[in-house]
């Protein structure tokens, strides 16, 4: 057994272990307290469920080929990372720290561009955990090869204009990093052409969708003036929509999208949202 993987079996028991003394606990005071389940049953239950998923996804998410965001490890690192703010646990960080490390080692010159599982993805995912400061770094130093890839293709040639394999992706990514670097612009003027002209196409259809909201955000930059970008509203927009309650995860991938890693992303903003507004 490699020192990585007993390293996260003995992590798992012992938190197996305190998870068992806590359970009981709150059994026995739920008990003798009339109609505290029908009240607070919510919160046992997504405690139980997200350690659960945490537990799983540590175990296997370094078993997965795929790199990207929605259905492969950055989607994984993603979840660790907000998991080990939610909880406190230093621990939990260190072991998306690994994943992380991992999926910058495994990067290699045939994967895709697109959002889903490609550079723009991936990138787009490296900026947001340097955003909510998960990980230290200057994004022009980490990202700059990134930034090459997707500079290869020619974005006005894209006929697909989705999110997930298509313009908006790329979209978002290029936004996102125009968004944070300031004047320090990661990009050589003909790509910043080539997006123009496609913002300009984008526009001109004068259709009300989350591409034209973004041509619109980049037509600001391209003038000078401030551009506003919410990459948790892009996150939430990807995660699994279900039913809170249901403790199955065995059935589901470990991605963000439709997968295990999205279904425990989407209880810690629920549950972060109940909080503030409390």
């Amino acid at each position: 057994m490699g020192v990585v993987n007993k390293k996260k079996l003995l992590f798992l028991a012992s938190l197996e272990k305190k998870h068992y003394h806590c359970r009981k606990a709150s059994h026995r005071d739920i008990d003798s307290i009339p109609n505290v389940m029908s009240e607070k049953k919510n919160i046992p239950y997504n405690d139980e469920l997200l350690q659960r998923i945490a537990n799983h996804l540590i175990l296997h998410g370094s078993l997965l080929d795929n790199l990207g965001l929605c259905h492969g490890k950055m989607g994984v690192a993603i979840f660790l990372y907000r998991y080990a703010q939610f909880t406190g646990n230093k621990t939990i960080a260190d072991f998306a720290d690994e994943l992380l490390e991992e999926i910058v080692n495994e990067i290699h010159d045939e994967l895709p561009i697109d959002f889903a599982n490609g550079y723009c993805g991936i990138g787009w995912s490296i900026e947001y955990l340097l955003h909510n400061r998960f990980v230290e770094g200057t994004s022009n130093e980490i990202l700059t090869d990134i930034d090459r890839k997707i500079m290869e293709r020619d974005v006005r040639r894209i006929t697909d204009r989705q999110l997930f394999h298509g313009t908006e992706g790329i979209l978002h990514y290029v936004i996102f990093r125009l968004y944070r670097c300031g004047t320090d612009t990661p990009f050589d003027n003909e790509y910043l052409e080539d997006i123009y002209i496609l913002a300009s196409e984008i526009k001109e259809q004068k259709k009300e969708n989350s591409i034209s909201e973004l041509a619109s955000q980049f037509l600001l930059w391209k003038d000078g003036k401030e551009m506003t970008y919410y990459p948790d509203k892009l996150i939430k927009k990807i995660l699994f929509q279900n039913d809170e309650q249901n403790l199955e995860i065995a059935p589901l991938d470990l991605g963000l999208k439709n997968g295990c890693a999205g279904k425990g992303l989407n209880i810690i903003f629920h549950e972060t949202k109940s909080v503030h507004t409390q």
